[in-house]
C-alpha cells in the first residue's frame, strides 16, 4: 500500500480513538488525564505494514504520572479500566491482558474494521518503530524487498509464530541484516554510526560512543536505544547516497536474499543481527556469534535461526521457531532461490544443503 495513505488512515483512527477515550474517561471515571496520548507503533507506523496490519498503539501518560507507570500493579489496573472504557465507547471483542509482560488490551474498531491493541508504557516499541521507519526511508528497495519477502513467507507457510515459524518482524530483521551484508551494502548499521558521522567515514569501520537509554517496561532493565538520526536534509542525503552505491535491482537482491539464507548463512554459529560489532578475520563482514550470546545472554545452542532484537539484545526474536519448522523454512529458502535463479541464469543445484537434508 501507499505509505502515506496507509499511515494517514491509521493516524486518523488513532486520534479519533484517543479523543473519544480520553473524553469518556475524564468525564465518567477520571482515571486518565485529559493530556493522555495514544502513539502508533509497529507495522502501522514503521513503513513495513500491509493493508490488513493491526493498529498497535501505546498509552502515553503525562510526566506527572511517572510513578504510576513504574508501578506494575497500577499499570495492570489501568489496562483493566481501559478495557471497560473501550467497551462502553463501542469497541468490539475487547480483551484485556493486564498481567502480560507488557500489559495490553485488544479490541476491534467497528468504524474502521481495524484490529487494535493498546499497551501500557512501551517506549522501546516506539523507538524500534522509529528505527525501522528510518531504514525503510533510506532506499525504496528496502521496503519493496521486505514486502516481497513477507508475501512469499505467508504464501509458503513460513510466517506463523503460533505454528512454530517466524514472525513478520523477524523476516524484516532478516531483510535488513541481509542488506547490511551485501558486498556493497545497501544500508549501514545505524546503531553503529556516531552522531557526528560524515560520509567520509565508512559506516562499518567505527562505532560511535553515543547512547540513549530507556528503561524496559517489564523488568526495569536499561536498554541502549541510540541510533544515528539525520538532523537535516544534508545528513539524510549522506545516508541515501550511501545506499545508491549499491546498484542491484529488487529482483537481483531477492535472488541473493534467498541464496544467502539457503546456502550462505551459518545457522549453527551465527546470529542474525542488524547491530553487529564483531568482525570476521577479513574485517569486512560484521558477525554476532551464537557462542557469545550463549555466554552473555544464556541463549540455547542449536542449528536453528536466531535473531537478535536491535534494542533488547538478550531477546531472540526467532525463539518461537521449532526444529521441524526450521527444516521447512530452509527448504523454502532453497526452493525460492532455485526458482528465481533459473529465470536469469543456467540451472543451479537444487539439492538441499547438507545440514538440513
Amino acid at each position: 500500500p501507499s505509505s502515506e495513505a496507509f499511515l494517514s488512515k491509521r493516524f486518523v483512527a488513532c486520534k479519533q480513538l484517543q479523543q473519544a477515550l480520553v473524553l469518556h474517561c475524564a468525564d465518567a471515571t477520571g482515571f486518565l488525564p485529559m493530556n493522555t496520548e495514544l502513539a502508533i507503533y509497529g507495522s502501522s507506523a514503521n513503513n513495513f505494514g500491509a493493508e490488513g496490519a493491526d493498529l498497535d498503539m501505546c498509552l502515553i501518560l503525562p510526566p506527572s504520572y511517572a510513578a504510576v507507570e513504574q508501578d506494575a500493579e497500577k499499570r495492570s489496573q489501568i489496562i483493566e479500566r481501559l478495557g471497560d472504557a473501550l467497551s462502553k465507547i463501542g469497541m468490539l471483542n475487547v480483551k484485556t491482558r493486564a498481567t502480560a509482560r507488557i500489559p495490553i488490551v485488544e479490541f476491534k474498531d467497528p468504524l474502521t474494521g481495524f484490529d487494535c491493541d493498546i499497551s501500557m508504557k512501551n517506549p522501546l516499541a516506539l523507538r524500534n518503530t522509529s528505527l525501522l521507519r528510518l531504514y525503510s526511508d533510506l532506499d525504496s528497495r528496502v521496503r519493496s524487498l521486505a514486502f516481497v519477502v513477507k508475501h512469499w513467507a505467508k504464501a509458503r507457510h513460513c510466517n506463523s509464530p503460533i505454528h512454530g515459524t517466524l514472525s513478520s518482524y523477524g523476516f524484516i530483521l532478516c531483510v535488513l541484516h541481509f542488506l547490511q551484508n551485501r558486498p556493497v551494502p545497501v544500508i549501514p548499521n545505524l546503531q553503529a554510526l556516531p552522531a557526528d558521522w560524515t560520509d567520509h567515514i565508512p559506516p562499518h569501520t567505527m562505532r560511535g560512543s553515543s547512547q540513549e537509554w530507556f528503561m524496559h517496561a517489564s523488568d526495569g532493565s536499561l536498554c541502549d536505544t541510540y541510533y544515528y538520526t539525520p538532523t537535516n536534509a544534508a545528513s539524510f542525503d549522506m545516508l541515501t547516497s550511501f545506499a545508491k552505491r549499491n546498484t542491484e535491482t529488487i529482483f537481483e537482491l531477492l535472488v541473493e536474499f534467498f541464496r544467502y539464507f539457503a546456502w550462505n548463512f551459518d545457522y549453527k554459529r551465527q546470529v542474525v543481527s542488524i547491530d553487529a560489532i564483531d568482525y570476521t578475520l577479513n574485517g569486512s563482514e560484521p558477525v554476532v556469534w551464537k557462542i557469545d550470546k550463549a555466554e552473555k545472554d544464556g541463549w540455547m545452542q542449536h542449528d536453528r535461526l536466531s535473531i537478535e532484537d536491535p534494542f533488547e539484545k538478550w531477546y531472540d526474536v526467532a525463539h518461537v521457531v521449532k526444529p521441524t519448522q526450521m527444516h521447512h523454512i530452509r527448504k523454502e529458502f532453497l526452493r525460492a532461490f532455485t526458482i528465481c535463479s533459473r529465470i536469469v541464469r543456467e540451472e543451479e543445484p537444487d539439492s538441499i544443503p547438507g545440514s538440513i537434508s
